[in-house]
């Protein structure tokens, strides 16, 4: 079974990901979670104890979010991973 990040990654690959954007509002916010997910995985793949602070605190981490970064905090990076963990169910 896919998780979403494995779902948007396959639309992403598949070039369908932007026509997704555009149609539904929801994808923006799974957007917005994929990204930071992604960076969770490149900078604290083990997440060890503290890695959600660390990446609040990492200035190249949150500039590569964008002007959305000003949302992020703990509760956001934890309801990020958890979702794009989550199975996709069809």
């Amino acid at each position: 079974m896919k998780n979403y990040y494995n779902a948007i990654t396959a639309q992403m690959n598949a070039g369908l990901w932007t026509d997704c954007l555009v149609m539904f509002d929801r994808a923006w916010t799974l957007d917005f979670y994929y990204r930071l997910y992604s960076l969770v995985q490149h900078y604290e793949p083990h997440r060890r104890y503290g890695y959600k602070q660390r990446i609040l605190n990492n200035d190249t981490i949150i500039r590569q979010m964008g002007p959305s970064y000003n949302t992020i905090d703990e509760n956001t990076i934890k309801k990020a991973i958890r979702i794009m963990e989550k199975d996709c169910k069809l």
